[in-house]
């Protein structure tokens, strides 16, 4: 069952839009998609009217986040039914930025097929990535590998995304989810192997990619304890909140050095104080690029909402005009900073 009831009398635009936003806050993929499908046109013609943020939404940082999630998320389900211009409102022009995929995850990190996607059930969340047309022997024996991985036969896994990526040698996801299934199967050198031909793949970033080889490579060095990254991920696949904020905060006691922690911590913090001052001790903790870039995203947010626009607008414009941010990062940051410009 889906996450909303769908009613045959007509839907007022605001209610529709709430919907819409509701489905993409709590990840419910297939009702998200439903209404979107059912209100295309409506969809497409109030699009431009729902890029921009009311004055109240833009005062509250986690309601500016929650905006701007819900129009990229509305966005990716539009392009998953083939129309992309939703989205080529929310990036750069084609000559300085190369086309981008709409993607969807599992709380694992595992990237899903549109296969996958059409009987998803659970939190996913959605992501933008570079790609291109995948030969579909590949696609099949990539997402042949998903399957088997998700029945626990690893070794099996890695060898189906193998050959998926001897199929397509340009393509990054059965190289990710590769890496993905070494790192379940603790084999640390090869996962860290594979996130590094990733990111050789797809320079800007591709999913979690940029801060596991940043983790990885630092617990090889002896910085992290062996096994931090994992134990990260783990906390991925939490969905309560309040569960979610108690072990993010034991977590960042414990790893206080670790960046990508105190960026999700930030996420489920209660306050602006606490907020802010997680991001910054975040920000001292070395942080890789991808998630500097989300740390500021939220320091913008979180600024903008407590009467520093200003500020917020500079740490935006420079996101969006970084190489290193990852293509999600500079979509969200794109639709906040043109909201808070035009107010």
């Amino acid at each position: 069952m889906g996450f909303f009831s769908f009613r045959r009398e007509p839907v007022a635009d605001d209610d529709l839009r709430d919907a819409l936003f509701a489905a993409a806050a709590a990840s419910d993929t297939r009702a998200l998609k439903k209404l979107v499908s059912r209100h295309l046109n409506r969809v497409v013609e109030l699009f431009p009217t729902w890029k921009t943020l009311p004055p109240a939404v833009l005062a509250d940082p986690s309601r500016t986040k929650f905006w701007a999630e819900g129009v990229i998320g509305v966005a990716s389900a539009v392009a998953e039914l083939g129309d992309a211009s939703l989205f080529r409102q929310l990036q750069r022009a084609p000559a300085d930025n190369p086309p981008l995929k709409i993607a969807f995850r599992d709380a694992q990190g595992r990237v899903l097929t549109a296969d996958e996607l059409r009987g998803a059930i659970g939190p996913l969340q959605y992501e933008v990535s570079d790609g291109e047309a995948v030969p579909p022997e590949a696609n099949a024996l990539h997402q042949q590998g998903r399957q088997t991985g998700a029945r626990g036969n690893h070794h099996e896994a890695v060898a189906l995304f193998t050959r998926a990526a001897e199929r397509a040698p340009r393509w990054p996801y059965p190289v990710y989810d590769r890496a993905f299934t070494y790192l379940l199967m603790k084999d640390l050198d090869a996962a860290l192997s594979d996130y590094r031909r990733t990111l050789e793949l797809s320079p800007r970033g591709f999913f979690t990619a940029v801060p596991a080889v940043d983790t990885l490579a630092r617990e090889q060095q002896g910085e992290f304890p062996p096994g931090l990254y994992l134990a990260y991920v783990m906390l991925e696949t939490v969905n309560d909140r309040s569960q979610r904020r108690h072990l993010l905060a034991q977590f960042v006691e414990k790893y206080p050095g670790f960046a990508p922690g105190w960026q999700k911590f930030a996420d489920v913090a209660d306050d602006n104080t606490l907020r802010l001052e997680a991001i910054e001790k975040g920000l001292a903790a070395k942080p890789d690029p991808h998630t500097k870039g989300m740390l500021l995203l939220n320091k913008a947010l979180a600024l903008n909402g407590s009467g520093s626009p200003d500020i917020a607008v500079r740490l935006l414009t420079e996101l969006v005009a970084s190489p290193d941010s990852a293509p999600d990062t500079e979509a969200l940051a794109r639709v906040v900073l043109e909201q808070i410009a035009a107010t």
